[in-house]
């Protein structure tokens, strides 16, 4: 296979699906680097991905501003009776701005005293500090607990499917008036960028997240209108002393 071959498949599959293009591009050119390391592939022709111009795409990912909070907290609580588990994994979302997936999977037997272990993590394994507010959620359902996930499933001994997390989601969003495309993955996009609104840093917001590189987690920053509005306000602040004090 050649880059011709890799570049016929990334455009005709791109007309239609951009996204979906750009993912498989990353894929095969992993493919391509560790056929190469383990000896199957011609070292001098190097990798047939290498050169192909990804395609752009707008950024994801929205900020769930304080009014659709709100909305959605006195949502959350109308249907913590009824949902605990789910209401619960929305919450601890939002409070440590993990992937859907290592909260939903979270064993009991991974939280220690004062940070879960989060042993299957995109990145590898990391600790989460828990803080105030996410600990008394979880000494909350730990109450009721009864066997090993923390999010138990509906049916049989796994933890709570992706499906039915979704599902939750969806009506809860709904219901709160939130937009109809905003992902459970928003809900880790609010809490970098509340982090960083409240003055923590891109380094800081990205140690909280588990990102290595500073670039994935300014892509996860969205600022709001009086965010922006103050900070633009400052800058012209300074520069109009410094003008002042030039005359």
């Amino acid at each position: 296979m050649v880059r011709a071959d890799i570049a016929r498949f990334f455009h005709e599959y791109g007309r239609r699906k951009p996204g979906g293009a750009n993912r498989s591009h990353d894929i095969l050119r992993t493919m391509f680097d560790c056929a190469i390391a383990w000896g199957h592939g011609p070292e001098v022709a190097g990798n047939p991905c290498t050169g192909i111009v990804r395609y752009r795409r707008p950024p994801r990912g929205r900020l769930l501003g304080a009014d659709g909070l709100a909305k959605l907290d006195a949502v959350l609580r109308q249907r913590e009776a009824d949902n605990t588990g789910c209401v619960a994994a929305v919450r601890l979302l939002l409070l440590k701005g993990c992937r859907p997936g290592e909260i939903r999977c979270l064993r009991w037997c991974e939280v220690k005293p004062d940070r879960p272990a989060l042993i299957d993590a995109k990145t590898g394994p990391r600790h989460v500090l828990l803080g105030e507010s996410a600990r008394e959620l979880l000494d909350g359902l730990a109450d009721t607990a009864s066997g090993e996930w923390m999010f138990p499933g509906g049916k049989g001994n796994g933890p709570l499917s992706t499906n039915d997390l979704w599902a939750f989601w969806t009506k809860a969003r709904d219901a709160a008036g939130i937009v109809a495309d905003a992902r459970l993955h928003d809900l880790r996009h609010a809490h970098a960028s509340y982090a960083v609104m409240n003055g923590e840093s891109l380094h800081v917001a990205g140690r909280l997240l588990g990102h290595r590189r500073a670039t994935t987690t300014n892509r996860y920053v969205h600022l709001d209108d009086t965010t922006q509005s103050q900070a633009a306000e400052r800058v012209a602040l300074v520069i109009r002393l410094r003008l002042q004090s030039a005359n």
